[in-house]
Parts: C-alpha cells; sequence; structure tokens
C-alpha cells in the first residue's frame, strides 16, 4: 500500500469502529510560512495512529495545539466498502477548536459512513492577507482554505482504501466550519474535491482584502514596535501594509505563542480577525456573488 494511504497502526474506537491517522505535512513558519499544504513525507515502517493528531495552535485561555497541525482522523468499520464521506470542518470562529468535537468512532458506526476529521491552520496562521504573504500569483491570505484543498485530494484518492466511496464525499462544517464549507462551495477551485455540503449554523460573509490587511497590521502593529522594527505604531502599521520581504521575514520569526492571543476572543466579528478574504482565490468575489443568489445549494 503506497505511504498515502497507508492506515498504520490503528485501534478499536467505539465498538468496531478503528482510527486511523494521516500528516499532510509538516508545517512550521520559519520554514516556507504561510505556504500551501504539501504531500506527506514518505515512511517505510508502520506509524502510530492509536491517538487522535494535535489541535492546530490556538489561544484560549492558555496556548495549546501544535503548527504541525496538518493531520487527518479517519474513522470506519471493519467490512466497510463504498460508504458515504463525511468530511468534518469543526466550529471555533477559526480561531479554536478541533475536530475531536464530534465523535468520529461513534458517527462511523451509526451513519454507516466513513468520518474524516479535519485539523487545519486557526487564527492568523490560517488567516494572514498582509501585502508581503500575497505578493506572489499563487498566495493568498486563506491559507486554511487551502489547507482543507488538500485534504479533499487526500481523501479523494485514498479514501477508498478505507471503506469510503471517493465520488460521495460529503463536508460537514459546524458554525466557523460551516462558513468555510460555504466559502468551498463558493469556490471553483473546489469543484470536483467534492460533491456535497452542510452547513450548520454557518454564513456567507467574506471580508474585504485591503480593510483586512489593516486589521491585521494595526494588530500586530505593537509587536513590531517591541521588536524595534518601527519607532511607533503608526509607523509599523505602515511598514506592515507594504510587500517588504523584510516583513515576512520577520512575523515567520515571532514566537507562536505572541501571535496567537491577538486574536482571541474575537468571536464572530470579522471586522476583529476577518476570514475567508475577498481575493482572486480560492474565494473570488463573482463565484461569492453567485452563491448568495442561489437558489439551492448541494446537500445530503
Amino acid at each position: 500500500m503506497p505511504n498515502s494511504a497507508r492506515p498504520g497502526a490503528g485501534h478499536p474506537a467505539g465498538g468496531a469502529s478503528r482510527l486511523v491517522w494521516h500528516p499532510l505535512r509538516r508545517f512550521h513558519r520559519r520554514g516556507r510560512p504561510l505556504d500551501s499544504p504539501a504531500g506527506p513525507r514518505p515512511w517505510a515502517d508502520a506509524k502510530d495512529c492509536t491517538v487522535p493528531g494535535a489541535a492546530a495552535y490556538q489561544y484560549s485561555t492558555c496556548a495549546l495545539g501544535t503548527e504541525d497541525c496538518l493531520k487527518l482522523d479517519v474513522y470506519t468499520t471493519e467490512k466497510a466498502s463504498k460508504r458515504p464521506v463525511i468530511v468534518y470542518l469543526h466550529s471555533g470562529g477559526n480561531q479554536i477548536g478541533s475536530a475531536r468535537e464530534l465523535p468520529g468512532g461513534f458517527l462511523a458506526e451509526q451513519l454507516g459512513c466513513v468520518f474524516v476529521g479535519l485539523e487545519y491552520r486557526l487564527g492568523l496562521f490560517g488567516f494572514n492577507c498582509l501585502p508581503a504573504f500575497c505578493s506572489g500569483p499563487e498566495e493568498t491570505g486563506n491559507v486554511a482554505l487551502l489547507d482543507m484543498a488538500k485534504a479533499l485530494d487526500w481523501v479523494r484518492d485514498n479514501i477508498a482504501s478505507f471503506g469510503g466511496d471517493p465520488q460521495n464525499i460529503t463536508v460537514l462544517g459546524f458554525a466557523a466550519g460551516g462558513r468555510d464549507g460555504m466559502a468551498l462551495l463558493a469556490s471553483p477551485l473546489f469543484v470536483g474535491r467534492f460533491q456535497k455540503a452542510i452547513s450548520i449554523s454557518g454564513g456567507m460573509t467574506c471580508a474585504d482584502e485591503n480593510t483586512s490587511a489593516e486589521t491585521l497590521a494595526a494588530a500586530l502593529a505593537p509587536l513590531a514596535v517591541q521588536d524595534g522594527k518601527a519607532l511607533t505604531e503608526a509607523a509599523a502599521r505602515r511598514w506592515l501594509l507594504t510587500e517588504d520581504p523584510a516583513v515576512r521575514s520577520w512575523l515567520c520569526g515571532v514566537d507562536a505563542a505572541r501571535l496567537a492571543p491577538l486574536m482571541a476572543n474575537a468571536g464572530l466579528r470579522m471586522s476583529v480577525f476577518p476570514i475567508s478574504m475577498r481575493t482572486a482565490s480560492p474565494c473570488p468575489r463573482a463565484d461569492i456573488q453567485r452563491l448568495r443568489t442561489a437558489k439551492s445549494l448541494p446537500c445530503c
């Protein structure tokens, strides 16, 4: 079995279901920050899959999780074959949370499906449209959505090995995950990557790219002053809104523990933490408007 579909050492979880754990890519900002996700590193031996992957780095009452977060938790049953597939996008305002909020093993058994819980980058690690990070033709402030695209590619290409039907994939999003699911429906980037979608307590609101960059620059300016990048916060904001490569180099060297709290307690107020920026990809304006005026949407 190829590495991309190798289940590793799973274990029973909720009766006959089993958990398989798949890493998409080790992600570190000091490598290629806010870059598109890549495929997994090959491995030769059995991989320990006895526990779910860690949540993405985030800050609630304290810092938790890991920047090395691009993981899938796949729950299936021993005799599964051509089962419908649910790919779950968790809640938490795209700032906190984990796919473990739903019992994947239980749902796989009760619904007769293959359940895939997805961890993806959150907060400033997943949504950052400062010009220094969006200057290239393939760069976007919505890298968390690119994490989802990469995960859906893996599911499409490998889920049959776990008893799932790659032609019957439903994206299920709750709250912020529901909002993300709507963005996936709007984007031509996701055509062919899934067939159906369910948005629970989600909505379709996107943020203006320029306004979002100004909001992020204001949040980051105090750190830039602390690190001697500017004398005043006003000067720091102006610098952060340029395409100067030094902005990217500096921000990628800032410790995650200093960055994560900047978007804490933003709730659903996109003026505090803008997400799903209306950029050329993967959230073009025309397709968002088409989705808003559609009379019906694909669903289960």
